[in-house]
């Protein structure tokens, strides 16, 4: 939403008016992530793969390198903690 619209717009306190800016898919998935404390993974897996989603078009459209490697390292690892 940012890069759309050079940064010139605010999503309002807490992200309010963030609904606005991104699909009703993509908003739908964030919400999920927003669960009951029993299904902290699967919320934590869900926030994960928005985040490798939106970082990777992120670094293309902003010309970063994105490592995609390293974040697939530290799913594994907050996987791993989290079998524990």
């Amino acid at each position: 939403m940012g890069i759309d619209t050079n940064f010139s717009c605010s999503v309002g306190k807490n992200e309010k008016y963030l609904a606005r800016y991104v699909s009703k898919e993509w908003w739908s998935r964030l919400i999920a992530t927003y669960q009951d404390p029993l299904h902290t993974k699967e919320a934590l897996e869900i926030m994960m793969t928005l985040f490798e989603e939106v970082a990777a078009q992120v670094a293309e459209k902003l010309a970063f390198s994105y490592d995609a490697q390293e974040f697939s390292a530290v799913r594994c690892y907050v996987m791993d903690v989290l079998k524990r």
